[in-house]
């Protein structure tokens, strides 16, 4: 029943590619439940603090996947998932998070010598 199965993690695997202009790529494994609408994608600067009543967006079932966009330069995110199926019950949100820093790795050291 769908009711039991919502209430349990969703037990999918999110990966975070990297970011590029601002941007992230995030991608998942498909829920296996045949009652399954959408997917709710939650985004946070804090890890661990989402707000559950405002997605930053959704991916209708069967997509794995969905790209952030606008992402401010120098800043870590944070993202979740949830379930929701047809007749609109949401899952609670992944188990897992991931995170990307979106700022650029500094240049290496110059001038290294030794005497």
């Amino acid at each position: 029943m769908i009711t039991r199965t919502l209430s349990v993690i969703v037990m999918v695997l999110l990966i975070c590619s990297t970011v590029f202009a601002e941007t992230a790529s995030l991608s998942w494994n498909a829920y296996t439940e045949p009652d399954i609408a959408k997917y709710n994608i939650y985004q946070s600067t804090e890890s661990g603090v989402y707000d559950l009543t405002d997605p930053i967006g959704h991916a209708n079932h069967p997509k794995t996947a969905f790209k952030v966009y606008n992402l401010e330069p120098n800043k870590i995110y944070f993202w979740v998932i949830t379930a929701v199926n047809k007749g609109g019950m949401e899952s609670k949100k992944t188990s897992n998070e991931v995170w990307k820093y979106t700022g650029e790795n500094p240049l290496a050291p110059t001038g290294l010598k030794v005497e």
